[in-house]
């Protein structure tokens, strides 16, 4: 049970979000969706992309909800799939990554997309090496999930540093951002 743990997140191990509003609605702490955001950054990253579902049937299932999304609409060529079971993307990492890039080579010479995203979290971990051989920004939705969720606790961290008045001196710091300094913590760095 949820209130027996004292997490400060949660993240979604799936890139369709299953579950979102429901957990939204019943705990207090930020609930990630791994679809929603990877969607936000393909809107700054790409200007075309494709999402890779594992498998084929789940083609029209996540091309329509694809569909809700207006990122999708605009800027999606298409859904394409590995033919390979979530639980088995794993077993034989050496056939994901030979389907992987078959269909990154498909999503650059056919659709000419910029972008790729694993559009299934058990693809995890595969984007580096594709991005070597191919000219796309491979997105992959367990990472981005994680990295969004830390910047998440972050703010909310802040958020409460400012209402208890806990700002670090600003002699002491600099902003990453803004060499002159600034007051935001999660944006600063020891100046030295």
């Amino acid at each position: 049970h949820m209130a027996d743990y004292s997490y400060d997140a949660m993240v979604i191990y799936c890139f369709s979000d299953v579950g979102l509003e429901a957990l939204r609605e019943n705990v207090k702490i930020p609930v990630i969706a791994p679809g929603e955001v990877t969607l936000s950054v393909a809107q700054t990253l790409c200007s075309r992309f494709v999402v890779v579902t594992g498998a084929g049937w789940n083609i029209p299932r996540t091309y329509r909800r694809m569909m809700r999304n207006c990122i999708a609409r605009e800027k999606m060529q298409a859904v394409l799939a590995l033919d390979i079971p979530a639980e088995k993307m794993r077993v034989n990492p050496n056939a994901t990554k030979e389907h992987l890039e078959m269909v990154c080579r498909e999503a650059v010479e056919k659709y000419q997309a910029d972008g790729v995203i694993l559009g299934c979290l058990g693809m995890a971990g595969y984007g580096d090496e594709l991005e070597r051989k191919y000219p796309v920004k491979v997105l992959d939705p367990a990472f981005i999930a994680v990295a969004y969720a830390e910047l998440c606790v972050r703010l909310l961290q802040s958020e409460i540093m400012l209402e208890h008045g806990m700002v670090p001196d600003s002699s002491t710091y600099r902003s990453v951002f803004c060499p002159e300094g600034g007051d935001a913590p999660w944006m600063l760095d020891r100046a030295g």
